[in-house]
């Protein structure tokens, strides 16, 4: 295996890894703001109770 085909795999895994992060940066996001959320919920829920 050359050096241009190393180079080639190493590209195209980081650019795997990248979009993985990407994806799971946004899936934390959507978690963090139903958690946020839900605790909103609950504190009414218990001035309500």
């Amino acid at each position: 295996m050359g050096s241009e085909a190393i180079r080639g795999e190493i590209a195209s895994h980081s650019s795997a890894i990248f979009k993985l992060l990407e994806v799971v940066t946004f899936l934390n996001g959507r978690e963090c703001k139903y958690l946020e959320e839900r605790y909103d919920a609950r504190r009414e829920l218990q001035m309500l109770g």
